[in-house]
């Protein structure tokens, strides 16, 4: 038959059966004995006996209970081992596993349990506990991890690669990882600063969206710098690690840097940038520029600037066409003198000018910032999704539950 357990605060399992709790006596070779859970407090004598402490076992009960069942205690206690238990697997910050643990719950049930900050101080608690304790260093030299951070769960190495020295690269991945990520056609690749402490300047993510469209991150690089020397390193380590990662595509953002160093490891790579980030650049400009008030105050005028940033959604062969006809519309017109500057930058930067002297290459290739093609092939225009993983203002790096995030919740390994 099934057999029910709850976890106790001490992590102890607990019997149910029919609406009462038993406590575990004494194992005997043939059969654990428990008794009930108000032996000392209503002296109930009530006892039961299974074969095992697992959820299929049989059952023998003997005496009667000389007290009524608490199904307002069992539920609080069912609470707050659910609460114990996502402290130990979820990487959920506290506020937000408190509030999923007692959603739902019944009003006698609400006003039995401990406060909300208790819960939460149970939490750190639990936490505490049940995580190596890794004490935040003030320099790369001095991080050193333990084995609990260079392995997953199931004893795979983890930590693959770490350069060591004054240019720190931390490389974790698996081999199973990255033998996903070389069976994907398109690689996309991203950096987040928010959640880095100042010993590191960034996060660096691999994410490999494979011929069904599902989209996996499997590498992460802690890096100390973002120079190009240290990019074509960590490329370069990857190749060494699976010398079959050869992706038709890659969608990076437009840190020159970057699109250098994957130019100069993936020659045969096609580069794509995120359209995201192409429009915050176009944004960073008209903030550049002073005009960032008619842009909010305006909506022809802001209508009119993402007119701008919507030829990345024309064929290239019609963009001197399109960019034109932009040009000579009223809008442009009437306003020629302010967006003079803004569409001499788009000119150099992404669209190339053209003169009597000749042609003067962008400092981007159409074919980097143009999203016509990915969405004809309903490919992703963006890699913003990878940080989805990652909170910004949550530095989860060089915590314990850095470590859950990627090999226990990200990670396919």
């Amino acid at each position: 038959m099934t057999l029910k357990f709850i976890l106790n605060k001490y992590g102890n399992k607990e019997l149910l059966v029919d609406g009462f709790l038993y406590t575990r006596q004494y194992n005997g070779k043939k059969e654990i004995t428990w008794r009930c859970k108000s032996y000392e407090s209503h002296g109930c004598s009530a006892k039961a006996y299974t074969t095992n402490d697992s959820r299929t076992g049989s059952l023998r009960l003997c005496g009667t209970h000389v007290h009524p069942g608490d199904p307002v205690g069992i539920a609080k206690q069912k609470v707050l081992s659910k609460l114990r238990s996502r402290a130990q697997k979820s990487s959920d910050n506290t506020k937000s596993i408190v509030a999923r643990c007692i959603s739902n719950v019944p009003s006698p049930v609400a006003a039995a349990l401990p406060r909300v900050e208790s819960m939460r101080r149970q939490v750190q608690r639990v936490r505490h506990d049940v995580r190596p304790y890794l004490a935040t260093p003030k320099s790369v030299y001095e991080l050193i991890l333990p084995d609990e951070f260079t392995r997953t769960w199931k004893g795979d190495k983890f930590l693959l690669y770490d350069s060591g020295g004054k240019n720190r690269i931390l490389i974790f991945t698996t081999d199973k990882n990255l033998n996903y990520l070389a069976s994907c056609p398109v690689i996309l690749c991203d950096g987040t600063f928010y959640s880095v402490p100042s010993i590191f300047a960034q996060l660096y993510t691999f994410h490999g969206l494979n011929e069904s469209g599902k989209t996996l991150p499997v590498v992460y690089v802690l890096m100390s710098n973002r120079r190009l020397a240290s990019y074509v390193k960590v490329l370069n380590v990857l190749l060494q690690l699976k010398p079959e990662i050869k992706p038709v595509k890659i969608l990076i953002d437009f840190e020159n840097a970057f699109v250098k160093a994957v130019h100069e490891v993936f020659p045969d790579s096609i580069v794509c940038g995120c359209n995201f980030h192409f429009n915050q650049c176009v944004w960073r400009n008209v903030q550049c520029n002073g005009l960032s008030i008619l842009y909010n105050n305006d909506i022809n005028y802001s209508t009119g600037i993402r007119m701008l940033a919507a030829l990345a959604f024309v064929p290239i062969c019609d963009l001197d066409f399109a960019f034109n006809s932009l040009c000579q519309s009223q809008f442009f017109v009437d306003n020629a003198d302010e967006l003079e500057p803004l569409l001499e930058y788009f000119k150099s930067t992404w669209l190339g000018i053209k003169s009597t002297r000749g042609y003067r290459k962008p400092l981007f290739e159409h074919i980097m910032w143009n999203c016509y093609d990915r969405v004809i092939c309903d490919q992703p225009r963006t890699q913003c999704r990878n940080k989805e993983f990652l909170r910004p203002g949550q530095n989860y790096i060089l915590r314990p539950i850095f470590i859950d995030i990627i090999y226990k919740k990200e990670f396919i390994c």
